[in-house]
């Protein structure tokens, strides 16, 4: 853990308290609260330890009640007199014993399940607990903090985590440890959560790669329910996509206070202001604050505004005129591209070599000549004007894993706000692919129709016999 002495104080004393419960040892003397541990089931004690624990400490039942579930101790739970608990639940579903099954059906039998642990915050709300709570991904259940791991630990074992409940994130808010890697894998019996309806009691807590898919598909409903008090891993990168191509969802992210989106907050902003212009409303954008940074580089993808809303667009944000000929050339606004004047440049040149009217090449062409601009410094396509801006692939992963990286490419330049692009192909495809499929990516590196990859081969397997029918 962090070495800065006022951050550890109480947490020292809390860990050192939950050793000496796990380990055995004694029980502890904790006279105030803040003394107490959240976490006491890292390590299993014996049933005898908590028993003692509970005739000492009664107040800390629901910890032992969590901690029964994870050691399958069900004759003790069954002592404590605790309200039907679902992260009780979620702990005793994911632990392989008898005792924990029985555990786990008590309280699932329950007409009405309760919310009293915390585990983002580790608080225990025993004076006002939340009636109606149902299994909703948002334990840190004991296998998630275990790994057989042996090897160098890297940063992105250390990730900033939502978790904190054996309290071993310092002032960095980094992890003294690894995390269980396999927990960022959607496990094969839940794959098809990614595209069913949610059940009513979530069957699995590793939903992060959920989380990111309803955030990349902008899908409003689906991405409440999930989503944590904190951004998983490529979340923000999946909420700028999805604000990006759904109305909906910019809207309600548009609600939001600014102050509560985090470190990426203006890029979230650029993003919603991105979908508004799109939609042709420019009500976020303030005529008398035309020096503001508030346009994102990229604002006519999915959708092109009209030519109007761009010709008020540029009124209000001068700096906004390059980026607003790149549209007239895409959508072919004519008048108003001319209008612009906009100084020729190899990145226009790109976008008009694309058009079907010749009018944008040969007006830049010959503007170009005249003042001795180079159109070829580069040989590749700005990420602004290919015309391929969400790549597909034919690779089929060997399953669904949430891990900062999996869907965004960091060396790749994005089109999205802070040029990182969230591009969930893989996932898509891994999604539409038959169950056989899926089973062999696991086992081989698997590419789509390799019959068809060499061009020469594929012209003697296609019929000459194919008419010119549309």
């Amino acid at each position: 853990m962090d070495s800065d002495e006022e951050f550890r104080d109480s947490r020292w004393t809390r860990r050192e308290n939950a050793s000496h419960i796990m380990y055995d040892e004694i029980i502890p003397s904790m006279p105030t609260e803040d003394s107490k541990p959240y976490c006491i089931w890292y390590e299993i004690a014996s049933e005898e330890t908590y028993r003692k624990l509970f005739k000492r400490y009664p107040d800390m039942r629901y910890q032992i009640g969590r901690a029964c579930a994870a050691a399958g101790y069900d004759t003790l739970y069954g002592e404590l007199n605790l309200l039907p608990d679902v992260s009780i639940a979620e702990e005793a579903r994911e632990t392989n014993n008898d005792g924990s099954k029985r555990i786990f059906n008590e309280i699932m039998s329950q007409p009405t399940r309760y919310a009293v642990m915390d585990d983002y915050t580790r608080t225990i709300n025993v004076s006002d607990p939340q009636p109606g709570a149902y299994l909703n991904g948002d334990t840190a259940v004991r296998s998630s903090l275990h790994t057989d791991y042996e090897g160098e630990i890297d940063d992105d074992m250390r990730d900033p985590h939502y978790f904190d409940i054996t309290e071993d994130i310092g002032p960095s808010r980094m992890h003294a440890g690894h995390r269980n890697m396999d927990h960022e894998v959607l496990p094969q019996q839940f794959e098809y959560l990614l595209w069913s309806p949610l059940p009513r009691d979530l069957p699995t807590t590793r939903k992060d790669a959920l989380i990111v898919m309803a955030a990349y598909e902008g899908n409003l409903d689906r991405y409440l329910r999930l989503r944590r008090p904190s951004m998983v891993a490529d979340e923000c990168c999946a909420v700028q996509r999805g604000i990006y191509h759904n109305t909906t969802f910019a809207k309600w992210w548009s609600l939001q206070d600014p102050g509560t989106l985090g470190p990426n907050s203006q890029y979230i902003l650029e993003a919603i202001n991105a979908r508004f212009i799109m939609n042709n409303d420019l009500s976020r954008i303030d005529p008398e604050t035309p020096e503001n940074n508030d346009v994102p580089r990229l604002f006519w993808h999915p959708l092109f505004p009209q030519e109007r809303t761009l010709r008020e667009l540029v009124r209000r944000r001068p700096r906004t005129a390059f980026q607003a000929a790149l549209v007239c050339i895409a959508a072919n606004y004519q008048y108003t591209y001319d209008a612009l004047d906009v100084a020729p440049h190899y990145i226009t040149y790109q976008q008009a070599r694309m058009s079907h009217n010749p009018h944008y090449a040969l007006d830049i062409e010959r503007r170009a000549a005249e003042s001795g601009v180079d159109l070829h410094p580069n040989t590749h396509l700005s990420h602004l004007t290919r015309p391929d801006k969400e790549p597909t692939t034919l690779a089929i992963e060997p399953g669904i894993r949430a891990f900062r990286g999996a869907l965004v490419e960091a060396h790749l330049k994005g089109i999205y706000p802070g040029e990182l692009q969230a591009n969930a192909a893989s996932w898509e495809l891994f999604i539409c692919v038959p169950n056989e499929l899926k089973r062999r990516a696991e086992v081989e590196e698997l590419m789509l129709y390799p019959e068809s990859d060499d061009i020469e081969s594929w012209k003697g397997l296609i019929s000459r016999d194919q008419g010119t029918r549309i």
